[in-house]
């Protein structure tokens, strides 16, 4: 791994797996091209390259066929696919306390990408800025950060939270209704 690279840690990528997992597609075989890496996927405190995981995010789809891959992603999110961040978020003692920590610390799970919040009288907004790099990231892997942290937040109020609104800056052209249910 690059020293300068950006990483995401595997507690992360390996909900990513089980996500391709459950469309039927045996472990094995997705992860064939990456095997003669040096790496292993089972430590889920491990770090993964943010190149190697768009070429992750790329087979997923590939071999999917789900270009909404991201969201089926942010559904399958527990608590330990954040790793530590997640145990800190829990031992806030408010809401707004944990969000404020999730996104201080979203970068030891990710950085490949920033999080930044807006106060409102109505509410907040959470705005995530991918960080650029060399090979940016695809929108599915935007949408599965989206839908992570949605997802987590839902997890945490124990279903208590749906979002205004969530807007991406790439364009949602395929199957709309599933962003919505999501």
């Amino acid at each position: 791994m690059n020293e300068n690279s950006h990483t995401v840690i595997n507690a992360y990528v390996q909900t990513l797996i089980e996500t391709v997992c459950s469309a039927g597609i045996k472990k094995e075989v997705y992860l064939k091209p990456f095997l003669n890496k040096a790496f292993t996927f089972e430590h889920s405190g491990s770090r993964v390259d943010m190149t190697l995981m768009r070429q992750l995010w790329e087979r997923a789809v590939e071999m999917t066929g789900d270009l909404t891959i991201g969201l089926r992603v942010g559904e399958k999110i527990r608590p330990g696919s954040f790793h530590i961040v997640a145990s800190i978020v829990m031992n806030c003692p408010t809401v707004a306390q944990g969000l404020e920590m999730m996104l201080k610390y979203h970068g030891l799970v990710s950085e490949g990408g920033t999080f930044t919040y807006e106060k409102h009288p109505e509410g907040i907004s959470i705005i995530y800025t991918p960080i650029f790099m060399s090979i940016p990231m695809t929108p599915y892997q935007v949408e599965g950060v989206i839908s992570s942290i949605v997802n987590f937040i839902r997890w945490l109020l124990k279903g208590d939270f749906s979002p205004e609104r969530v807007t991406f800056a790439h364009k949602i052209s395929h199957e709309f209704d599933e962003y919505e249910r999501v």
